[in-house]
């Protein structure tokens, strides 16, 4: 039998689809809020960690493989769409544990959306969000990523655990953020290698060009996917750390990586 989004693709040829894989904090979920404004457009965020579909996404994988697994997606993304919506799609993180599904989903849609940040800023960001619920936390000002990497699971007094993170101090691991960065650029490589060998309508954009122009950006993003370019509604939703000050070893960090990878503030 078929599906929902196999009917509709074969019934309108206007019916598109298209993937975001997208570095950790590169923007992805402002271009996927900005994107959804749009009438034309129904995105949803990482598939496997839907509340509710999530497990079942997992299930349908393993047993019936990523075509059934995208079909399933796309349906679900039908069900809820109103008559205007012509392109459904998805975002994924290519630092996922699944990063070997998602490059076969993104060979499933009709346009990928490549948004690279291969930063500095955008590693320690990911840190300190990522470990805002799990370190704990000794005396004193300083507490040092290179020694202590003691976790605990979500504790109770969380509120008390973020307000003493934003008090702390930290050294980070240069040789860390560096391993981050040259894995990130290999991941972009091996990425872009195995999708130009599908006959697929591919962006690849920066975190810089995407914010230092969003009009000129979305305008692009539009224009790949056949919708309307001339929609201006924008996100005000943005996830960034502007200070850095918080990074003992900034100067150091900056001296070594910077012309390379950009600066810490």
């Amino acid at each position: 039998m078929k599906s929902d989004y196999s009917k509709k693709k074969k019934k309108s040829k206007s019916v598109k689809t298209f993937i975001i894989m997208a570095n950790k904090r590169s923007g992805s979920t402002w271009l996927l809020d900005t994107m959804n404004l749009h009438p034309q457009i129904k995105g949803i965020y990482e598939p496997f960690h839907d509340k509710i579909w999530g497990n079942e996404y997992r299930r349908i994988l393993k047993n019936d493989g990523v075509t059934k697994l995208y079909n399933r997606i796309m349906d679900n993304l039908i069900s809820k769409n109103n008559p205007n919506t012509t392109v459904y799609g998805f975002k994924v993180i290519t630092e996922d544990a699944n990063d070997n599904t998602n490059i076969s989903l993104a060979l499933e849609a009709d346009c990928i959306i490549l948004l690279e940040r291969i930063t500095v800023e955008s590693i320690v960001s990911c840190f300190k969000s990522e470990n805002l619920h799990k370190w704990h936390f000794y005396d004193g000002e300083t507490c040092d990523f290179n020694k202590h990497k003691i976790y605990e699971k979500w504790p109770r007094n969380l509120s008390k655990k973020i307000k003493a993170f934003r008090n702390k101090k930290m050294k980070i691991n240069i040789q860390w953020i560096r391993r981050i960065l040259n894995d990130r650029k290999r991941r972009l490589t091996i990425l872009m290698a195995q999708i130009q060998k599908a006959n697929k309508k591919i962006l690849h954009i920066s975190y810089d060009k995407l914010f230092g122009n969003k009009r000129k950006s979305m305008k692009k993003i539009y224009r790949i996917l056949d919708v309307d370019s001339v929609f201006k509604q924008y996100s005000s939703e943005i996830k960034i750390h502007t200070n850095y000050n918080w990074v003992i070893n900034k100067d150091e960090i900056n001296e070594q990586l910077g012309e390379e990878f950009g600066y810490l503030s």
